[in-house]
């Protein structure tokens, strides 16, 4: 039987550092703008937050 899985894997990583520069900017390019604007960086989570007030972010796929 064939490992799928490891297949699936692969296909996910593939150039995925080359997606994430093209459509965000290089990590930072990308750091600077959530340093610059970081409301706008959390503006689809403003739903979840009362206040942005003691928030503390990491975005691990920049």
């Amino acid at each position: 039987m064939k490992d799928y899985s490891m297949q699936h894997k692969k296909a996910w990583e593939f150039n995925a550092y080359e997606f994430w520069v093209k459509t965000s900017g290089t990590p930072s390019e990308r750091a600077k703008q959530d340093r610059d604007n970081p409301i706008g960086m959390l503006k689809r989570y403003a739903a979840y937050f009362d206040t942005y007030a003691g928030i503390q972010v990491a975005n691990l796929c920049v």
